[in-house]
């Protein structure tokens, strides 16, 4: 919680920070975001949306890639959240994916939004086309999401992301093998959802300019 004093120095910040503009304000966030922060801006497969209350400024990215590759050891996020300040104090959360080489999932280095690249583009046809050379494959290049996991043996496909059907594809064979849908014959409950804390700062809003 914030003492008063604490809240009046935040809302006397978020008035600076606002003054800056929205498009300094990405910039300043997108250096945290990714180690290649121009390749976020005015990127069709990224949304980026500035946020502000009474305390706080936060930029969001999301990376909408239909397919994702990751290599070994590797670590993204897919959401992100960027808490903006005038000094050089840095505060992001979000929604992760990874393919850990170890069990303990240690991953050392920054993490970053998920970005595509020729590279992996590469990488994703030649899944795409091992994939497909499968009779009754699962068609992973119609897939509104795909995350392909690079393994020693094989590729890890995940498709969705809540309720995913995953299998795996040998990388000498080209076979498909251990494939599970867990969900198939599943029927979620509707739940209503859960009454979220009143944030200090009271209700976000978005900057359009």
């Amino acid at each position: 919680m914030y003492n008063k004093e604490e809240l009046e120095k935040n809302k006397l910040e978020v008035g600076k920070i606002k003054k800056m503009g929205r498009s300094a304000i990405i910039k300043l966030a997108s250096k945290i975001a990714s180690d290649n922060p121009k390749s976020l801006l005015n990127n069709e497969d990224v949304i980026v949306s500035v946020w502000y209350n009474d305390i706080e400024v936060k930029v969001m990215f999301v990376d909408r890639s239909p397919m994702r590759y990751l290599s070994y050891g590797s670590r993204y996020y897919y959401e992100m959240e960027v808490s903006v300040y005038l000094d050089d104090k840095r505060s992001l959360t979000g929604r992760i994916i990874d393919n850990p080489d170890k069990k303990d999932n240690f991953y050392h280095g920054e993490t970053y939004l998920y970005r595509s690249t020729e590279e992996k583009k590469k990488y994703i046809d030649y899944v795409i086309k091992l994939n497909n050379s499968n009779k009754n494959s699962f068609p992973i290049d119609e897939s509104p999401v795909v995350v392909i996991r690079e393994k020693e043996k094989y590729y890890d496909i995940q498709i969705g992301m809540n309720y995913p059907i995953t299998y795996k594809i040998d990388k000498e064979s080209g076979k498909i093998y251990d494939f599970e849908d867990l969900y198939r014959d599943f029927y979620p409950t509707p739940i209503a959802n859960p009454v979220k804390p009143i944030h200090p700062g009271g209700e976000w809003k978005e900057m359009k300019e």
